[in-house]
């Protein structure tokens, strides 16, 4: 499996920003971590989704994949609730994924959004060998 990406889950660098969403009574901010990859992404590095449907190959970025971190910061209870929400005014959440670490595993698990993008400056691949023994680079 190979995957276009800026930096796989756990990395050195990230991406953060502030985005918000209108749950009908507040404006909710919170910071959240980024991920750019394509559509092998979170199959190449086994992130389990929980619902949903994965990216799709866009020329446009205008849709989501967000983990359970962020799901339940934004309120919601269960993974299908926040599929077709809205945040930063513009991008559809299409697909919950489990959460996984962005940092040390020392570290608490991040709000994170993972984006569709295939020009990033990476790769990622998991190459599987004769005895089935899996390894991801």
């Amino acid at each position: 499996i190979l995957s276009v990406q800026s930096s796989p889950p756990l990395s050195g660098g990230w991406s953060c920003k502030i985005m918000e969403f209108d749950n009908g009574k507040e404006m909710l901010k919170h910071e959240v971590y980024f991920k750019n990859g394509d559509t092998s992404y979170i199959t190449l590095y086994n992130i389990p989704l929980v619902a949903g449907r994965n990216l799709l190959p866009v020329d446009t970025i205008n849709e989501y994949l967000i983990n359970e971190k962020y799901m339940r910061l934004l309120g919601f209870e269960q993974p299908h609730d926040a599929l077709g929400k809205i945040v930063d005014r513009k991008f559809n959440i299409v697909g919950v994924v489990s959460d996984f670490h962005t940092q040390s595993l020392h570290s608490e698990i991040t709000p994170t959004v993972i984006q569709y993008r295939s020009d990033g400056t990476g790769f990622g691949m998991r190459i599987f060998t004769p005895d089935n023994k899996v390894s991801a680079m």
